[in-house]
């Protein structure tokens, strides 16, 4: 089985749709902008938990802006894990609007679910792309919190 997976690698390595625009600039800037829109995110996500804010997120235009960050945010190198479970939380928060939606999911998600589910699915194959020169390995609960929702 593993070894079927494996002869996957460079399909997923070569397919772009899981690229991000920000791929396109120097990495410290991707990066910049990243943990910067993510905290952001995530902050008002942990804040939503407690009274239900709705998210700020409100175009599709909007959210589309924010999926590739999340997207570029998804394939940082290891040594900025506090980002990418960032990243794994809004995504896991976000389809939510699959089932029961919470507040904090943006509502072109809300309402239209299905062509965001398909995208953050397919944003979510970075974390399985191996990282060049990082002997670090992903966390164990970034892992699960990724599977969880989706099995």
């Amino acid at each position: 089985m593993y070894c079927e997976w494996a002869s996957l690698q460079g399909e997923i390595q070569c397919d772009k749709a899981n690229q991000s625009v920000l791929h396109k600039f120097p990495a410290t800037v991707g990066r910049d902008v990243a943990y910067t829109v993510v905290k952001s995110i995530a902050q008002n996500l942990s804040l939503a938990g407690s009274n239900s804010e709705p998210s700020h997120l409100v175009s599709d235009k909007e959210v589309k802006w924010t999926m590739e960050v999340l997207c570029f945010g998804l394939s940082l190198p290891l040594t900025e894990q506090d980002t990418i479970k960032e990243c794994v939380s809004v995504y896991c928060d976000w389809l939510s609007a699959c089932t029961e939606p919470k507040a904090c999911v943006p509502g072109p998600v809300r309402e239209n679910p299905n062509p965001y589910t398909q995208d953050i699915i397919h944003h979510l194959l970075n974390l399985f792309v191996p990282r060049p020169g990082s002997g670090m390995h992903m966390k164990p609960d970034i892992w699960y919190e990724v599977c969880c929702p989706l099995i």
